[in-house]
């Protein structure tokens, strides 16, 4: 009886903070004014028109009109979601309804599926309450709605919780198959491999060949989905490396830096590249992790999962830019739980109360609504 109420539990708690969350968000980008009159073209702008392109025609690739020398069309941005979104996208062709609605489905289909794995991730590591806080700050951070856009967040939260799912409970070639396909699902999937190298070398007295040579299909996993990924760039473009001739132009500026020195160009007005993509925006939330990351910090938390964390929270600075950092953070789920998990007791409490509060009003009046204006990518 007690096991039933257990999964019960695991289920209709998630599922429930899903509803809600996806009822709000849906209906607050909905209303209001926008660029955008309509919500389903709301929820598919910037880098949501590639990612449909993409869904519905493939890859393209084009010398740039204004440039030549350089490369357009569609093929900076990773296949994954494309794929299984576009998937879904003509089942909705297939009954005469739109196509685009097949990639918002698609993200919360990913995104309570993901929920679910977070929920019994966290709960077997500490217990419901710990998971259930988790849930709640990962949907009221102010850039949560992120995850029902026409960007692959959901997805890439859903594969990244269950790969550290699958390696904590010792089933390494399903992590290596999650992780491979976080590989080709954004850059920044390929960081969950550092977690897996610190995971391996702290537990390597503790395993034995079989497993060894199973933790070790890992990170062949990653390799081989970008090699897979960079064969096809060749055989279709002639060009190995074509994502990064792409996002390589200046207009991305994408080069591999310390993390602190675009950090700070930002936060003291100097990134150049910042300059056009709301740098006051970019340079609140820089300042929002670093100081949830001093206040909740925990050793709780497996290290394996803080280096997942800190890696996400590093990967797009380390890239040279703070562009779109207030999106591309919210899958580093672990910030979530070590706030969640810190945060019962003295200051701490209070303070994620009023966090709880304060994120989501941040992310309405501020992410939000520039983000139907047009005006936040």
């Amino acid at each position: 009886m007690q096991k039933y109420l257990y999964r019960n539990k695991s289920f209709f708690i998630p599922t429930i903070c899903w509803i809600l969350f996806s009822c709000t968000i849906l209906t607050l980008i909905a209303s209001g004014y926008g660029k955008r009159t309509d919500l389903i073209n709301r929820l598919i702008q910037w880098d949501g028109k590639h990612y449909l392109s993409i869904a519905l025609n493939g890859y393209e690739a084009f010398p740039c009109p204004d440039s030549p020398q350089y490369i357009c069309g569609n093929v900076g941005w990773f296949p994954l979601y494309p794929i299984l979104a576009g998937f879904v996208g003509k089942i909705f062709r297939a009954i005469a309804l739109d196509f685009r609605y097949g990639l918002i489905v698609a993200n919360l289909l990913f995104l309570w599926l993901g929920l679910l794995v977070m929920f019994r991730l966290v709960t077997n590591l500490f217990d419901e309450s710990v998971a259930l806080w988790s849930i709640i700050l990962l949907l009221t951070f102010p850039t949560a709605f992120y995850f029902l856009t026409a960007f692959p967040y959901a997805l890439f939260f859903l594969l990244a919780v269950t790969a550290i799912w699958m390696l904590d409970s010792g089933r390494y070639l399903w992590s290596a198959i999650a992780i491979g396909l976080l590989s080709i699902t954004y850059p920044s999937g390929v960081v969950i491999v550092l977690a897996v190298i610190w995971f391996t070398v702290t537990q390597f007295k503790n395993l034995n060949r079989v497993r060894l040579w199973q933790l070790s299909a890992i990170p062949i996993a990653s390799g081989l989905a970008l090699l897979i990924y960079c064969l096809y760039n060749l055989y279709t473009f002639h060009d190995f490396f074509l994502y990064v001739t792409f996002q390589s132009k200046p207009y991305y500026a994408h080069s591999l830096s310390f993390p602190l020195f675009p950090i700070i160009r930002t936060l003291l007005g100097q990134e150049p590249s910042a300059t056009v993509f709301q740098p006051q925006l970019i340079s609140i939330m820089l300042i929002i992790v670093i100081l949830l990351s001093i206040l909740f910090y925990t050793k709780s938390l497996p290290k394996h999962w803080l280096i997942y964390m800190i890696g996400m929270l590093l990967f797009t600075p380390t890239m040279g830019s703070t562009v779109s950092y207030y999106r591309h953070i919210i899958v580093a789920f672990p910030l979530f739980v070590m706030i969640a998990q810190s945060g019962f007791v003295g200051w701490r409490k209070k303070i994620k109360y009023g966090w709880v509060v304060a994120g989501p009003l941040i992310g309405f009046f501020f992410y939000m609504s520039t983000f139907k204006a047009g005006a936040l990518m």
